[in-house]
């Protein structure tokens, strides 16, 4: 957040930004709580907010009062100023003194995102009725919709003779970068058998081929780990160096098959890289097949297919912590061996740093990805949020594409339409694909039904930790039969008395409401007293 308003200030002539005393007030009570992130995270922002002060940056203003909407008055008395804070009561306040005034809230990647006020009341939090609409504010145009509305359409609100309030900056659309695409010379490509080299000099053998691609050969070696080895014409020097940037990370998590050291031939040249091995068989050819899925794991259920999900989401927030995009988000690099060893490979293609992830599938790919030349384009959090999202929805609709419907034509077609044809509750689902599809949507969660709608629908992102956490109030359900855990359903969601009962086997019968005595007793039937 920072990072944006700063430059801002400096670039529009703007004054210090203010930062109300309780505000540092509530970082030293946060740097002392038990919580070490939050204690750390406190500690972070205290010293980033020191230097700030020192620079001139900012300013602390004690306000006239002892809460933070009297800072907002004063302010409003004397700048016209933008407030930005988390606290929907003081956005509330602060946007009831005058219409024109402009709110902010840090949200998604740290990005600003601006708050509404609905009548006189405050925030209207579960209205889903515009889709520019995210939990009572609303996304700035370019981040909800930046393949449907360009960027000079952007409205510039002025306050009272100030500087434009809303800059460019705020856009959060795929930039585009420059790489260095030469081919490097390469004497020799090592095959099964050769000799090969790690960055420490120490000498493995390609003992046989685990699988060929687009841009090599992977090979299982004597060290324990695999080796990719590209093809003569990928190796290029944007690959070398980012594959160098790679292994300088040191990324180790059991799911991520992170390259761990580069590969030479004989003669010391770059030939590809060693990375963890992988063992099962790809996401693509095993659930996302139904009939294969029911012959590979026949006592799978729904619970399974929830638990892979939340196993692949969670490898992927780790990625997202170090600041790293898959970018490339398809079954096909996805390996699994159960619901709960799950391995992600071609690592050499994720986004890192300036390096862009050059490959993709339309199906994963956000509406205004598709037209771009993705070799040179620089993702956002949230294009990787609508991949996530696609990938957690044909987990559990095994195979099957959101927007895939009756009538649509290939892939990218269905994304640039934005038909999701899936309906809640009593609407009628219009141009669902024939077979389980709307049974198996049908049994989800109202919770993850919302969710796919808000990205389905409305383009409105989710955060990996958003799905961890839905995920797992899903799992939940699934374990106490509040939802049918059949991966298969073969008919609509019942009442969850008769979902359990479908589970176990129970019959259920419908009895008709025992009749009331005059003296409040209960009688029925056979049960009457003579």
């Amino acid at each position: 957040m920072w990072r944006c308003l700063v430059p801002t200030r400096r670039s529009h002539g703007l004054p210090p930004i203010v930062v109300p005393p309780t505000v540092v007030d509530e970082l030293d009570h946060l740097m002392t709580t038990e919580w070490s992130i939050t204690s750390k995270l406190a500690v972070a922002a205290k010293e980033l907010l020191s230097q700030l002060l020192s620079k001139g940056e900012v300013e602390c203003i004690e306000p006239s009062g002892r809460f933070l909407r009297h800072a907002v008055r004063d302010q409003v008395a004397a700048r016209s100023p933008i407030v930005i804070t988390q606290d929907r009561n003081l956005a509330s306040y602060f946007l009831s003194l005058d219409r024109d005034n402009e709110s902010f809230r840090c949200g998604i990647e740290g990005f600003p995102e601006r708050w509404i006020l609905r009548g006189s009341e405050a925030f209207a939090l579960e209205d889903r009725s515009n889709s520019n609409t995210n939990d009572g504010f609303t996304l700035l145009p370019p981040l909800a919709a930046a393949s449907r509305e360009p960027a000079s359409s952007i409205p510039n609100r002025r306050a009272r003779g100030t500087p434009d309030r809303v800059p460019s900056l705020l856009r959060r659309q795929a930039t585009s970068t420059e790489i260095d695409n030469t081919l490097v010379d390469t004497t020799s490509i090592p095959k099964s058998g050769s000799m090969v080299w790690d960055s420490d000099g120490q000498t493995s053998h390609l003992i046989a081929e685990l699988g060929r691609g687009g841009e090599g050969t992977v090979y299982m070696t004597t060290n324990g780990l695999a080796c990719k080895v590209y093809r003569r014409d990928r190796i290029r020097r944007f690959v070398i160096d980012k594959l160098n940037l790679m292994v300088k990370r040191k990324v180790f998590h059991p799911a991520i098959c992170w390259p761990r050291s580069l590969a030479h031939n004989d003669q010391g040249e770059v030939v590809g890289y060693f990375m963890p091995m992988a063992a099962g068989k790809e996401l693509r050819r095993t659930v996302f097949i139904p009939p294969v899925m029911r012959a590979s794991y026949p006592h799978w259920t729904r619970l399974h297919l929830a638990k892979l999900a939340s196993k692949v989401v969670e490898a992927i927030d780790q990625l997202h912590g170090l600041d790293v995009l898959v970018g490339d988000i398809n079954p096909a690099n996805i390996i699994i061996q159960g619901e709960n060893a799950v391995f992600l490979v071609d690592c050499d293609s994720y986004q890192v740093d300036r390096y862009p992830c050059p490959v993709g599938i339309p199906t994963f790919l956000a509406p205004e990805l598709l037209k771009c030349d993705l070799p040179r384009t620089l993702r956002t959090n949230t294009h990787e949020y609508f991949a996530l999202a696609t990938l957690i929805f044909m987990i559990l609709h095994p195979g099957k594409p959101p927007y895939s419907h009756k009538g649509g034509g290939d892939p990218s077609n269905n994304v640039r339409k934005g038909n999701f044809p899936y309906q809640r509750g009593d609407k009628g689902s219009h141009g669902v694909p024939d077979g389980p599809w709307r049974y198996m949507w049908s049994h989800l969660t109202d919770r993850m039904q919302k969710a796919f709608e808000r990205v389905f629908r409305h383009l409105e992102p989710i955060p990996t930790s958003d799905w961890k956490r839905l995920l797992g109030k899903y799992q939940h359900a699934l374990r106490n039969g509040h939802v049918s855990d059949d991966p298969f359903p073969k008919d609509f969601k019942r009442s969850s008395k008769r979902v359990s009962a479908s589970i176990t086997g129970e019959r259920v019968e419908q009895r008709a409401p025992a009749k009331r005595t005059r003296r409040g007793g209960r009688r029925n039937g056979a049960n009457r007293k003579r």
